[in-house]
C-alpha cells in the first residue's frame, strides 16, 4: 500500500499518527488523508499499510455553522495546548445520500504542525453522535 501512496504523491510528512489508534481500530496507527476528486471538504482517511480500514471524513466548516469544539483538559494536554487544530467529522454515507450522518460529538483532531491525531469526545453537551447532514 505504501508504494501505491507514493505513486500518488503521498510522502512520509503526510502521515497522520494516532498514538492510541482510533476506538475500535486501536492497532491501526498511521493514516493519510486522500482528497476526494476536486471537493476539498471530503476526504478519505486511509490506513497506510493496507486498503482497510479507511474512513470518509468531512471538514465541518463546509457543512456545520458555528461548530465550536471544546476539548477536555486532558485532550488539550495531549495536543500540548496547541489551538490551531484541524477537526474532521467521521461520516456514514448510506445508499441514500439524504440519510448521511456525521459524528459531531467525537471528531478526529489533528495537529497540523506535528500530524499527531486523536479521536476525541468533546465537552460540548449539545453535539450529537449521529447528526443528519442533509435536511430533507
Amino acid at each position: 500500500m505504501i508504494d501505491k501512496l507514493e505513486a500518488i504523491g503521498v510522502t512520509e510528512k503526510d502521515i497522520i499518527h494516532f498514538k492510541d489508534g482510533i476506538p475500535g481500530f486501536e492497532e491501526y496507527k498511521d493514516y493519510v488523508l486522500l482528497q476526494e476528486d476536486d471537493v476539498e471538504f471530503i476526504m478519505t482517511m486511509q490506513y497506510i499499510e493496507e486498503d482497510m480500514p479507511s474512513f470518509i471524513v468531512l471538514d465541518p466548516s463546509a457543512f456545520i455553522q458555528n461548530y465550536s469544539p471544546e476539548l477536555s483538559e486532558y485532550d488539550k494536554d495531549y495536543f500540548d495546548g496547541e489551538t490551531d487544530l484541524k477537526y474532521l467529522l467521521m461520516t456514514i454515507i448510506p445508499k441514500d445520500m439524504n440519510d448521511t450522518v456525521v459524528n459531531l460529538k467525537a471528531p478526529i483532531v489533528i495537529n497540523p504542525k506535528t500530524n499527531r491525531a486523536k479521536q476525541v469526545i468533546l465537552e460540548n453537551k449539545d453535539y450529537p453522535v449521529r447528526c443528519r447532514l442533509f435536511n430533507v
